[in-house]
This record gives structure tokens, sequence and C-alpha cells, in this order.
């Protein structure tokens, strides 16, 4: 079966129109209604992890928004976390969530996941993970550094 010249033409313009339809142009997060830009800036607070005695730590998420990405990086200075990219951040109206991957001073695979409210400049959340083949849960209060 050859193709002729007519059919190859029906195809291109078959593909054309499925591309103009799909194509709606590119969305940026500046213009884009559904992204609060609020949430640009870093959130700092102590965090305590449940059952320990250990006193809380000072742990910071800065958010960035460009025209394309939103990035976050988590920093945790006492535990030698200084500002790691966050994975899979999902902000959704006053909802976030995200997980920290990253390796402590003693050279231990840690990972956190993390799921917060914001109330204006505040963000209370909950975290847990595992650090040296131990589960921990726990609760981090932060506050929009001012610009």
């Amino acid at each position: 079966m050859f193709i002729t010249g007519k059919r190859i033409y029906q195809i291109a313009r078959l593909i054309f129109v499925i591309l103009l339809f799909s194509c709606s142009g590119p969305k940026t997060l500046q213009n884009s209604p559904d992204i609060d830009t609020a949430w640009q800036g870093v959130w700092s607070g102590p965090a305590l992890v449940d059952d320990s005695k250990t006193p809380p730590k000072n742990f910071a998420l800065e958010i960035e928004f460009t025209s394309t990405d939103i990035t976050g990086y988590f920093t945790v200075r006492k535990a030698g976390v200084v500002r790691r990219v966050v994975h899979d951040l999902q902000l959704n109206g006053d909802e976030i969530k995200f997980r920290v991957p990253y390796q402590t001073k003693l050279i231990m695979r840690s990972f956190m996941k993390f799921t917060g409210t914001r109330n204006g400049r505040n963000l209370v959340a909950t975290f847990d993970g595992r650090e040296g083949g131990k589960a921990y849960t726990g609760k981090w209060q932060a506050r929009k550094m001012q610009e």
C-alpha cells in the first residue's frame, strides 16, 4: 500500500489541527490564578521532635518563584543541612506538602515529609521521617520572615 501525496496532506492537516487545539500557549506561574505567591519568602521557626529530650531546632524553608518554577530550599543549620532543595513541593491554597531528603553530619541518610497549613504569616506543620533506622514525628511552627 502506497501513501499518496493527498493522504500525506490529510495526515499533516490532522496533526496540525490536533496541535493547534492542544497547545494553549505558555502558562507561567505569574499569570496562573491558582498559584498564591504569598508563599514566596523564608518561613522559619522552631521544630520539636515528639518524645525527644533534645531542644527544638530552627527549621527554615525558603520558597522562590520564577516565571516557570517554584523551588523550595530547606535549612537546619545545627544539623548541617544548608539550603537543600525540597522535593514534591505542593502548594494548594493554604496547605503545603514537601519532602526533604538529606544526609546528616554523621553521614546518616535521613528523609522528612512535611504537611502544613498557613494562616497569614504563620505556618503550622507536622513532619515524619527516619534517621539511623528509627522513625520519628514532630511539629514545626514557622513565621514568614520580613523581606
